[in-house]
């Protein structure tokens, strides 16, 4: 099974991520037709500069880090339910007295990661829109600036 994971799984995420950054990407574009509508539609993109590959990256992070610090509380994370605790009548014990015992089923694997990953994933996806969506203005702001 691990195999079929790593052989699927990067592909996906690298896949869904792309997709993401390019609906923000058409978003800004669409936007910018329909406020100038003497402009062409187009689907290509403006030339792009060391600002606007910048202002992606910046926003890319920084929305990455202000979505997971909002949504991620202390305790939501995969690594601490795998930690023991004896008092929390919530939390399952997952580290027994021979170790830590890996999930024998994938309903036991989806209920110990499944939630804090899932959340990633949507975190991952806003902030890919949002960098797309932002490089794009910058470059038509700047592209349009330079024309003038």
């Amino acid at each position: 099974m691990l195999p079929l994971l790593i052989l699927v799984v990067p592909p996906t995420v690298i896949g869904g991520s792309y997709g993401m950054w390019y609906s923000g990407q058409k978003l800004v574009l669409l936007s910018s037709y329909q406020q100038h509508s003497t402009k062409k539609l187009t689907t290509v993109p403006p030339p792009q500069s060391s600002a606007s590959y910048a202002a992606g990256l910046i926003t890319l992070g920084g929305t990455y880090g202000l979505l997971q610090s909002i949504t991620l509380g202390v305790g939501d994370s995969a690594v601490s339910s795998f930690s023991a605790s004896s008092q929390s009548t919530k939390t399952k014990v997952y580290i027994k007295e021979g170790g830590y015992q890996p999930p024998q089923t994938l309903a036991e694997l989806k209920s110990r990661i499944g939630a804090p990953l899932l959340k990633r994933m949507g975190i991952a996806s806003i902030a890919f829109f949002v960098a797309g969506s932002v490089q794009t203005y910058v470059a038509l702001h700047y592209d349009n600036s330079k024309r003038r």
